[in-house]
Order: structure tokens, then C-alpha cells, then sequence
């Protein structure tokens, strides 16, 4: 198997150190590298001198420094990574032979969250329950790159990231949705895992994280809706928001029903079902605009 390069972008994330720690003890026996793009104000380049560091004066958006980073990279194999996750030991193992036993297949982790911290869980679940650990391994429909492995000519020949996609959320959707169009399996496996320590520690910062993701989703972009079958309500701009509470109890009751969501999480439930309403108005406020 060729070099693996694993791809960080980095807005001066406070635990990017444990990130690295992570990477740097994992299991894998097989050569990889370590490329970290973006502005890091903790300056954690003097203390990881194994790591390549790609220093930019702006700040960039994910799509942008992921992008530079594997136009940076050696690597025949790609993994993203965000820089506030932290690998758990065998993450990247189980994640390249899981990639390795289909050439046309792409491979997302399993994310779970610390339980001790409210917020945190109640974001990781509104975000990610369709890719927590405690849900099955199988193929989906698009794969989050908060942990995301793939070859360099499949993540070549689709274009790479979009770089139009200003904050998170769209621009790993929209990749995996071309992949998946291009007949490739969108894998995910819920056994290669990764903690992830979001620094959203209220109410508001967990509203504002689901409306950007809302806004930024590729279910309003009409290039897409199609394809994705997307229902006539989270067409329109004035039935997503009028919808809202419904649609969002629909995935609340698909969280815990069909997901698994452990029992003793339950308490988050009403912070997801806000969380929701807020995503579908970020969707709303994104339509809106496309109709003016």
C-alpha cells in the first residue's frame, strides 16, 4: 500500500495538540504524513516537528484548506480530519481496510462525543446521528470529511472540494454526492472512531451551528434537489419554515427509533428538536434568497 497522506484543516483549534497526539500513535503500520493547513495561534509547529504545518495569512474555509493540503500532499491515499477530533488508536487502520476491500468505495468514521458535557453531546447529535457509533455500518447516502478516507485519483476526478461553500457542511456533502452519482459506495464504519470536542459550549452556539448547517446544506441547492429526491416542502422557502416543527420531529423520532439513540441520551432530544427548526430555517434563509 503507497503513502498515506492525512489531511488537517485548522482554524486555531485550542485542541489541536490532542488531535495530533492521537494521529501520531496510531496503530497503522503503513507510512503516512501529516499535513496541518490553515492558522494555528497556539503554535503547536515548534512542538510536532514530524508534522508539516502549511501556514496561511487568511483564514480559509474548510473546503479551501483542505484543498491546499492535498495539492500539498505525496500521498496515494487521503484522509480528512478535523482538528477538533481525536482518533481513537486503530482509526486509521480499521478505516484503510475498510477502503481497501472495494475499489470504488469511499469510508467515513463513526463519531461519538463526550457525555459529560451537554452541549456538546446535544450539537454531536443534532450534526452527526446518522453517523454516531452506535448506529450501523453500511452504505449512505453522503459521508461527513470530519473523518473521511478515500484515493487521491477518485477525490481528483470528481474535482475535489467546492471551494463556493463558505462554512462547513456543504462542500463534503456535495463530494460525496458526485462520488455516489459516479457509481462509488459511500461506506460507513462505525468501528473506525473518532471523539469529537466541538468548542460550542451553550445553547446559542448549538442553534447557530445548525443554521449555518442548514444554510449551507446541499439539500437547497437546486443543482441537487433532483437527484436527491428532495420532498417539495424543503423546496420552498416559506413551507420549510411553516414545516419546521413537523420535519423536525420527524428526524427526532427517526433519532430515536430508527438510530438507537442510547437511552440515557434522550436528554438531549429537546435541544435537538430546536436545533432542527434552526436548520430548517438556515435552509429557508438560503432558498429565500435563490428566489429573489
Amino acid at each position: 500500500m503507497g503513502l498515506v497522506s492525512i489531511i488537517v484543516p485548522n482554524l486555531n483549534s485550542p485542541i489541536l495538540n490532542q488531535t495530533l497526539d492521537s494521529l501520531l500513535t496510531q496503530t497503522y503500520e503503513g507510512s503516512y504524513e501529516i499535513i496541518v493547513v490553515g492558522q494555528d495561534k497556539f503554535d503547536n509547529k515548534t512542538k510536532y516537528p514530524g508534522v508539516k504545518f502549511i501556514e496561511t495569512k487568511e483564514p480559509l474555509n474548510p473546503a479551501q484548506a483542505r484543498n491546499l493540503g492535498v495539492r500539498s500532499s505525496s500521498g496515494s491515499f487521503l484522509v480528512f480530519i478535523d482538528s477538533d477530533c481525536i482518533a481513537d488508536k486503530d482509526w486509521l487502520t480499521i478505516l484503510l481496510r475498510t477502503l481497501l476491500e472495494d475499489e470504488k468505495r469511499i469510508v467515513g468514521s463513526g463519531v461519538t462525543s463526550l457525555k459529560n458535557n451537554y452541549w456538546t453531546l446535544s450539537d454531536n447529535i443534532a450534526s452527526f446521528h446518522d453517523y454516531m457509533t452506535w448506529t450501523s455500518a453500511g452504505e449512505r447516502d453522503q459521508l461527513p470529511s470530519i473523518g473521511l478516507a478515500i484515493r487521491r485519483i477518485d477525490f481528483i476526478s470528481v474535482g475535489m472540494f467546492n471551494e463556493k461553500y463558505k462554512y462547513p457542511a456543504g462542500e463534503d456533502s456535495e463530494l460525496t454526492t458526485k462520488l455516489k452519482l459516479s457509481g462509488y459506495k459511500l461506506m460507513f464504519q462505525p468501528q473506525a472512531v473518532l471523539l469529537h470536542n466541538p468548542q460550542r459550549s451553550n445553547f446559542f452556539q448549538v442553534l447557530r451551528h445548525a443554521f449555518f448547517y442548514g444554510s449551507n446544506s446541499i439539500k437547497v441547492n437546486p443543482a441537487y434537489q433532483s437527484v436527491l429526491r428532495i420532498p417539495f416542502i424543503l423546496r420552498s422557502w416559506i413551507l420549510t419554515i411553516i414545516f419546521s416543527p413537523i420535519l423536525s420531529l420527524y428526524v427526532v423520532l427517526k433519532i430515536v427509533f430508527f438510530q438507537n439513540l442510547p437511552l440515557e441520551m434522550w436528554k438531549t432530544l429537546p435541544v435537538v428538536f430546536l436545533a432542527k427548526i434552526a436548520w430548517c430555517f438556515g435552509a429557508s434563509s438560503t432558498l429565500r434568497k435563490r428566489k429573489l
